[in-house]
């Protein structure tokens, strides 16, 4: 078994995986859980996106395998997936170091970059913290190159749901999409959404969120994060799985293929070494 960090405070735990793409893949909250965990942790190591809370880094969302330029480097986009797409990019599939370690917090750290995969030095940090009934996932990205690099990121959180409970998002549009990929432009759209309305293993993705902090009402749970940071979400209902997603995205799925970075829902425009900082709470209502 891997070397797992579990964070305590209060009646609140939380299990991190640096291994399997430092994904929380367990919170608990008196007991409850807000995160759904893997059956066993073989199932992460299988599906390290299919559970707790995964970190989707460069290129959240589904991607056609091939070739791209992006601000004049190229990237190959290699398949990933059983449907021979590429899906949520590589870092939830990679080991992550461990950087610190205390009773409520840790930090985990992946750094690469610099070949066909992504072209661009990166250093990408996650810290843990948790506090009775909640956890704090605050992530910064550096750019380490002497050029401007173009990047998405998301997070993905499984959050248990009962059929009727209500999912409210302040989200104004929505985008058409095909296969979780969007074409044409947003409509308008308002919520509440139902877990036993959405499309099984479908997403729908929505968009016009204020740019203020964003609170999403997910059943019993409660999501935070910075609307100017995470301005896409997707909402994905997991296959014969009471549970629901609501991910907070910068930037739509297949953004790198269909939109410049820097442009409104495309990838983040990150000048050479600067750093672009987000977060993401889930706490138990």
């Amino acid at each position: 078994m891997p070397d797992l960090l579990t964070l305590r405070a209060g009646d609140t735990e939380a299990t991190i995986a640096p291994a399997v793409g430092a994904n929380c893949f367990r919170l608990t909250v008196g007991g409850r859980e807000l995160l759904e965990p893997p059956p066993t942790f073989d199932d992460l190591v299988a599906r390290p996106t299919g559970y707790g809370c995964p970190i989707l880094f460069p290129f959240p969302g589904q991607l056609l395998p091939g070739r791209l330029t992006l601000l004049g480097r190229d990237v190959q986009i290699e398949a990933n997936g059983p449907n021979g797409r590429h899906g949520h990019g590589f870092a939830p599939r990679r080991p992550w170091r461990i950087l610190e370690r205390a009773p409520d917090t840790c930090a985990c750290q992946l750094q690469g970059g610099g070949d066909d995969e992504y072209p661009w030095r990166y250093r990408l940090t996650a810290r843990f913290r948790v506090a009775p009934g909640l956890l704090g996932i605050g992530l910064v990205l550096e750019n380490l190159d002497d050029a401007a690099m173009a990047f998405g990121l998301g997070l993905h959180p499984y959050t248990p749901i009962a059929p009727d409970a209500p999912i409210e998002l302040p989200a104004t549009a929505l985008w058409p999409a095909d296969g979780g990929i969007p074409h044409g432009q947003p409509r308008p759209t308002t919520g509440p959404w139902r877990w036993d309305a959405l499309p099984p293993v479908g997403s729908t993705l929505v968009t016009g969120l204020p740019s203020t902090d964003v609170e999403a009402v997910v059943g019993d749970v409660l999501l935070r994060w910075p609307g100017d940071r995470f301005g896409e979400v997707v909402l994905y209902r997991p296959p014969e799985r009471a549970s629901v997603c609501v991910e907070p995205w910068t930037s739509v799925s297949n953004a790198a293929a269909q939109i410049g970075p820097g442009a409104p829902h495309g990838l983040v425009f990150l000048p050479a070494y600067d750093t672009w900082r987000g977060w993401l709470e889930i706490a138990a209502r």
